[in-house]
């Protein structure tokens, strides 16, 4: 999975990293949807043929021809001939593709799936978010945002209160070009400009495997990764009770760890050289951030990361 986004850098104290390879009316439609000679089309959500939707600004509908594999809420379309195209009377309000509606403003669009002749007309009604709170204390540090009133199993509820969060610190939602409707993960990432001690922070709603976790990583300097600096970091983030410093998973990585019990959280942090794309070597520090679980009393030597639903 690769990620849509330019270099980022971060610091922390005088430690500067090396730069990484681091969002109404009801249509119309054909009688019936049923099959002309000019070309036929169905639009289907949930199985059930869709005239109208209404979402909220930010939302993002997939559109998929393959209704086995549609995600939640997900737009099924069955069209003769094959390639349909789909347009929006206001991209300003609603911006349409073959692969995704996106809400981009209140106000009302007419989205047109069109196979041929034959067309099917949604009405799309766009409304402003519900105005959501956040609490600046639920940061940790001042770069990675845990609710404190909401289970991890519920993390993919948390998006429009993580946007108002990382939104105060100038951080800007994006996605990985293999996740483009956020099915996964939620990707935060500072703005061009704003000093940083993370390049990203990951929240995987929906891993390939094991538990829901949040990711924080940055390049850092070779050199960085040391006992003083392990302990720095994992101070910096609330992570200070129990901590393992100078040690190694279960299959060598360098790594450290640490719980903030106040929160009911558990940090396991590694670390694995890289080198940038001219050639020059970075230590690439991963804080991987849990729930507490029995394993984290055990010794590093005895875990390994959770699983990223992508390759880095």
């Amino acid at each position: 999975m690769k990620l849509k986004m330019k270099k980022f850098f971060a610091a922390l104290g005088a430690l500067a990293i090396v730069g990484m390879v681091a969002v109404g009316c009801q249509g119309k439609n054909t009688p019936d949807n049923k099959p002309t000679d000019d070309g036929s089309i169905t639009v289907k959500q949930s199985g059930k043929e869709v005239t109208a939707l209404t979402l909220n600004v930010g939302d993002k509908v997939e559109i998929t021809t393959n209704a086995a594999s549609a995600a939640d809420g997900a737009l099924v379309v069955v069209a003769k001939p094959s390639n349909f195209t789909v347009t929006s009377s206001d991209a300003k309000v609603v911006a349409a593709s073959n692969t995704a509606l996106e809400a981009k403003a209140a106000g009302e669009a007419k989205v047109t799936f069109a196979a041929g002749k034959a067309k099917v007309e949604v009405a799309v009604t766009v409304k402003k978010a519900e105005e959501v709170t956040f609490n600046p204390n639920n940061f940790l540090g001042k770069e990675i945002y845990v609710p404190s009133d909401k289970k991890f199993e519920m993390m993919k509820d948390w998006k429009a209160e993580l946007l108002k969060a990382y939104g105060s610190i100038n951080w800007e939602f994006t996605t990985y070009d293999d996740d483009k409707n956020s099915e996964q993960t939620y990707l935060f990432v500072p703005k061009d400009g704003v000093q940083s001690v993370l390049g990203r922070v990951t929240f995987v709603h929906k891993p390939t495997s094991g538990l829901k976790f949040i990711s924080a990583e940055a390049g850092y300097k070779s050199g960085f990764w040391k006992e003083e600096t392990q302990k720095a970091l994992l101070d910096l983030f609330g992570f200070v009770d129990n901590q393992k410093l100078g040690a190694k998973l279960k299959d060598e990585t360098p790594a450290a760890a640490g719980e903030n019990k106040a929160r009911g959280l558990d940090a396991l942090m590694f670390m694995k050289k890289e080198k940038t794309k001219n050639g020059q070597e970075y230590e690439h520090v991963t804080l991987q951030i849990s729930e507490l679980q029995s394993q984290s009393a055990t010794t590093l030597s005895k875990r390994m990361p959770y699983n990223m639903p992508y390759k880095l």
